[in-house]
């Protein structure tokens, strides 16, 4: 989802996103989508950060109006949702699907219900 939030973020007028991910697949994924390159290192003032009242926003979770929200947008014209489909498998391998997403090597997995 890193790279989702990086672009979500963009269109919702952030000038500039900072991304930390621990895992190299999904980091070289999410540079696709405006991160910075391995071992670039982005210092960051704290000073500046709290003087200017500026907020640093961590997340992990949604609720139902921001799960709506993104279904939207994910179905708008103004984001391309397809590119953080890295699989697609049927409903019978949703394991595979969860170790895909578990290890790393997987941004979003989408599986087809009947199997095809």
């Amino acid at each position: 989802m890193l790279g989702f939030h990086a672009k979500l973020a963009k269109l919702r007028g952030a000038k500039k996103v900072i991304m930390i991910e621990i895992n190299d697949n999904r980091l070289e994924t999410a540079k696709q989508f405006g991160g910075v390159a391995k071992g670039a290192l982005t210092e960051l003032d704290t000073n500046y950060i709290h003087y200017n009242g500026l907020w640093i926003y961590g997340h992990y979770g949604s609720n139902s109006m921001q799960v709506q929200k993104s279904f939207e947008l994910a179905i708008s014209d103004e984001f391309e949702a397809e590119k953080f489909i890295t699989h697609i498998l049927p409903l019978s391998e949703i394991n595979k699907g969860i170790a895909l997403t578990k290890s790393g090597e997987a941004i979003k997995v989408v599986l087809h219900p009947n199997d095809q």
